[in-house]
């Protein structure tokens, strides 16, 4: 018997590996079609889990009646495969659609444009995905005789093969290949388990009744008949608990490991572990239990005790992240494979038994239903599809920026304790009955001492962000070389402040005293505001994006003023800035007369908690000439008429998943055609934690759009300034500007910037340096995001003065970069010459 099941179960997991590299790969193409990835995700997403459960629900009515249901899996998964390996072209086919009707409709509907554009093909292959679980059961139930076993063993082994796409598809595919190939690897897996599924289904000689073959054995047989609404509604809320909890762990475990591509792939494969694991496990003792009730009861209130208490034991993690970067040295596949099993441990409890859930509520669903069996499998795995739809989207888009990550938590255990309850309404084991009373009062007295701050949840370990900071962990810590400069000559050097008393902003101060000012779980990034001493900062899940320090104030307030003094042209017209953060960039852009300045924030908590900057970003968010606007910033500039004079650009990191879609040689060629011929660009990128090779790729995918760069070095940070036209290089200019600016100018003085000598001392290469180094590099495409998995493999390192000295070597051998006819930024500074780091 197990040797007729192992090759078709080989089918299976390749359909399941198949399943999650399609997911995740349309996940991305779907972001650069809608300009947004939080969009692409949830859409992606309802589609997912509605299509699997609709498919379900009609697959378990059709099977039934199959005569060969291996045969019909293997026919359904080749026209999967065929219409996967579509996807890509049609989706280049409606982008056009999408884009001319996505500027024609108010922003709450352009999403709903290319969500109907795309509904028919990605529906119609998620609807027939979801056919495929009760056709193979039911061949495996007329293999193995029971539906019990047969319905744990499909449900484990298909999801191993999830977990195999996951990995396959984070590590390997899309790095490798991108997004397009990725999809036809896809459909070339779904392809060939088809193709096999149908040679093993003719090969086979063994014929069943239909309706007779797919029940359960005697010793099933109960004396009183289970309702189908009770399993159903029990597959519901084990589904909502499970993604509920998934997302909710989730967005805790990002405080530590961070939101690469990486760190998700090992998140969601150690979490479908667990449910492999638990599928396959019950498959084998589910049998000899003979109340069914009293075992899914009990799965159902241990989930929610075991989520509570990992939920807790997530404090203790950053522990175990920082062994891990000590004992590696920062290694990439030291750190990956040990984050991978501190995870898996960690969740290894509550998914088991997420994973044993399903199939039991299954078994209980067709127990007495000999003629209706595969329908009533059918029926319950689409409830908890639904359920599992339902939890994601709850805790995604409600929960989690409502109640946090504890309180989603909280639903989910309230969830499993419901579905408990409904297990245990019907049971005789009274036994099982009163410890799991007994089980729920502890957990509800946990939650509430929890909640009520009785028991630890401490803000500090949680905003940590220990991935940001793993170099100060390892062996690789920044150079103690300092990088070369250029040598700066000026015949004129005024300060910029004149006549003006200059901002003060403080140094950055060892720890102390910390104090909490504002935190929150937004939709996609933890925010908090953190007071130490006279510093203030602005931390993104644990990594401070902004502070009031003076070095941070430098880059934020160069980042409005150095395009404004490069510009070929005095600032006019209409500004964009790209991540409002601290609002202190926005405020320095709206110093300048510019019409209307365009701030666009993807995350609203952080525009909550930049009114904590209000001092520092001149009360950005209060100035009537300053529009927030809340939305992928990609999308935001889509749907922008043009003529902007400047686009200043400063998200986070690169290696963060989905923040890559702003540094891709489209993002850059779309910022260019939103430009007036003398608009400005500039782009912030940070030097720490990443290789010269994604400085060169970055600069390349931006040097193919804007003909004249000048690359300009803050400390560990580039800011690239770029045009379609000559920028100003002229020092006298620059004074000129700041001469009808005293604002500022006082805040350039303020954070070190007084003279024009200080800005050009921070100059290190022009376009001609930037295409002599970076010539060959890759480029980061919106079909290839190559940064955001070759920067996440730099998590424990710090290059960034090897960085700065090659571009100097670089702008040095390219030549000097004349400052009108006031001077020059020639060769090196102090006549150094370069030299490799001890």
């Amino acid at each position: 018997m197990r040797s007729s099941l192992a090759l078709p179960l080989a089918c299976l997991v390749t359909s399941g590996m198949a399943g999650l590299v399609a997911e995740v790969a349309w996940s991305r193409a779907l972001a650069a079609l809608f300009g947004s990835a939080l969009t692409a995700t949830g859409l992606l997403l309802a589609i997912f889990m509605g299509g699997l459960g609709l498919g379900s629900a009609i697959g378990g009515r059709v099977a039934r009646r199959a005569g060969n249901p291996l045969a019909a899996f293997g026919a359904v998964e080749i026209v999967i495969g065929s219409l996967i390996l579509a996807t890509p072209a049609f989706f280049d086919m409606i982008a056009p659609a999408v884009k001319r009707l996505d500027v024609r409709l108010p922003d709450a509907l352009a999403p709903a444009v290319p969500a109907t554009l795309s509904l028919p093909i990605l529906g119609t292959i998620v609807v027939l995905m979801g056919t495929t679980f009760p056709l193979f059961l039911t061949f495996a139930a007329r293999s193995r005789a029971t539906v019990g076993r047969a319905s744990g063993l499909v449900y484990g082994v298909n999801t191993f093969g999830a977990v195999a796409g996951t990995l396959l598809a984070g590590f390997w595919l899309l790095p490798s290949f991108g997004i397009a190939n990725g999809i036809r690897v896809a459909a070339a897996l779904d392809l060939c388990a088809g193709t096999a599924a149908l040679a093993l289904a003719f090969r086979s000689s063994r014929t069943h009744d239909a309706v007779s073959s797919l029940v359960p054995d005697d010793e099933y047989a109960r004396t009183s008949r289970a309702s189908i609404s009770t399993p159903v509604s029990i597959a519901f809320l084990g589904g909502f608990a499970a993604l509920a909890l998934e997302v909710a762990w989730f967005r805790a475990l990002m405080l530590v490991f961070g939101s690469s591509v990486y760190a998700i792939s090992l998140m969601l494969a150690a979490f479908l572990c667990g449910l492999s694991g638990g599928a396959v496990v019950i498959a084998r003792r589910s049998d000899a239990q003979t109340d069914v009730r009293s075992l899914l009861g009990r799965v159902h209130w241990q989930i929610a005790f075991s989520s509570t208490l990992v939920t807790f034991l997530v404090q203790l993690v950053p522990v175990a992240y920082i062994a891990i970067l000590e004992s590696t040295g920062g290694a990439f596949a030291g750190v990956a494979s040990s984050s991978f099993v501190v995870i898996a441990i960690l969740l290894a409890v509550p998914t088991l038994l997420m994973g044993a859930a399903l199939p039991l509520a299954i078994r209980l669903a067709v127990e007495d239903r000999r003629e209706h069996a595969s329908r009533e499998a059918g029926t319950v795995y689409a409830a908890s599809s639904l359920g599992s739809c339902t939890g994601a989207l709850a805790a995604g888009f409600v929960l989690v920026p409502a109640a946090g990550v504890r309180g989603t938590v909280a639903a989910a255990a309230v969830a499993s304790l419901c579905a408990a309850t409904l297990a245990l309404r019907g049971s005789s084991d009274r036994a099982a009955r009163k410890l799991a009373l007994q089980a729920g009062a502890l957990i509800v007295a946990l939650w509430g001492a929890w909640l009520g701050n009785l028991l630890p949840w401490d803000w500090r370990v949680l905003t940590g962000g220990y991935y940001a900071y793993a170099h100060l962990y390892t062996k690789n810590r920044a150079t103690a070389i300092g990088p070369l400069r250029r040598e700066v000559v000026l015949d004129v050097d005024p300060p910029f402040a004149s006549g003006s008393s200059p901002a003060q902003f403080p140094e950055a101060t060892a720890e102390g005293n910390e104090s909490l000012l504002f935190w929150r779980d937004g939709m996609l990034a933890q925010v908090a505001v953190v007071q130490n001493g006279p510093v203030r900062s602005l931390l993104l899940n644990g990594k401070a994006d902004a502070s009031n320090a003076r070095g941070d104030m430098r880059t934020q307030l160069l980042l409005g003023h150095l395009p404004a003094l490069l510009a070929p042209s005095a600032p006019a017209g209409e500004a964009m800035v790209i991540g409002l953060g601290s609002g202190v960039t926005a405020g320095a852009v709206a110093s300048w007369p510019y019409e209307r300045v365009i701030a666009a924030e993807i995350e609203p908590m952080v525009a909550k908690a930049a009114g904590f900057f209000a001092s520092e970003n001149q009360s950005a968010l209060d100035n009537p000439r300053v529009t927030l606007r809340i939305d992928d910033a990609r999308r935001i500039l889509d749907r922008s008429p043009g003529g902007l004079r400047l686009i200043t650009s400063e998200p986070s990191n690169l290696w963060m998943s989905g923040v890559s879609l702003l540094f891709t040689r489209e993002f850059f060629e779309l910022a260019a055609s939103k430009l007036d011929d003398r608009g400005v660009f500039c782009q912030w990128l940070h030097l720490y934690q990443v290789g010269d090779s994604d400085v060169k790729t970055l600069l390349a995918s931006m040097g193919g759009s804007f003909p004249y760069m000048i690359v300009f070095v803050d400390e560990t940070d580039l800011l690239i300034v770029a045009s379609k036209s000559s920028l100003q290089l002229d020092p006298a200019a620059w004074n000129a500007r700041l001469a009808a600016n005293r604002v500022a100018g006082s805040m350039l003085a303020g954070a070190g910037i007084g003279s024009p000598r200080d800005i050009a001392a921070g100059i290190v290469a022009d376009e001609r340096a930037v295409r002599t180094w970076s010539a060959g590099a890759e480029l980061h495409t919106d079909d290839r995001p190559i940064l955001e998995f070759t920067a996440a493999r730099q998590m424990g390192f710090d290059r960034s003065a090897p960085i700065v000295s090659a571009l100097v070597q670089a702008g040095v051998e390219t030549g000097v970069i004349k400052l009108g006819q006031h001077g020059s930024v020639g060769g090196y500074a102090g006549s150094a010459a370069p030299r490799e780091e001890d």
